[in-house]
């Protein structure tokens, strides 16, 4: 298995050790057709049983067995996430979407989301996500949606979410900027 996975600009790949026991690196972007090449970043990239997923804004690759397969939609995909082993990805104007197999599959109620930008996913609660927005706060998800309220004293509504991380202690950070 590869000792380091890179997606980055235009590309992605990983590092491999060569004969000499130098790392090199090995593109597995350059295999793909140029239909296929026409994305601009790799924004994230996770592991699951294995299985290598390269999250681009065109379309998600999936690297199996050596093999690369391009899963995509006829619409633009935002910033895709890892929630208990499974890939979600928002669809601007369709709402927040579960890769299942070779599709996107609109979750439950996943239409709340078409018009609110989704920063992050995080496990909550048995059976429950805390999803955070970018402009409209945070919120519960059971397959049902509840806003998760905040303390006035340390929250203000211009706030913009970037990104929320539970820590060791089970608290949860949000990184944050002025609107």
């Amino acid at each position: 298995f590869p000792v380091t996975i890179s997606g980055h600009q235009a590309d992605f790949g990983y590092l491999e050790s060569n004969r000499a026991g130098q790392l090199e690196y090995v593109s597995l972007a350059d295999s793909l057709t140029s239909e296929l090449r026409d994305f601009d970043e790799t924004w994230k990239v996770y592991e699951i049983d294995g299985v290598i997923y390269f999250c681009t804004f065109k379309r998600v690759f999936r690297f199996e067995n050596e093999g690369l397969t391009a899963i995509g939609s006829d619409r633009r995909l935002d910033i895709s996430f890892k929630v208990n082993n499974q890939i979600l990805t928002q669809i601007p104007g369709l709402g927040l979407h579960l890769l299942q197999n070779e599709n996107f599959e609109l979750i439950r109620n996943g239409e709340f989301f078409a018009d609110k930008r989704v920063s992050n996913v995080l496990p909550f609660d048995q059976n429950q996500w805390l999803i955070s927005t970018f402009n409209h706060g945070l919120f519960i998800y059971d397959g049902e949606i509840k806003p998760f309220s905040l303390s006035p004293v340390f929250w203000k509504n211009e706030f913009l979410i970037n990104h929320c991380v539970r820590l060791k202690n089970g608290n949860i950070a949000l990184g944050t900027q002025n609107a």
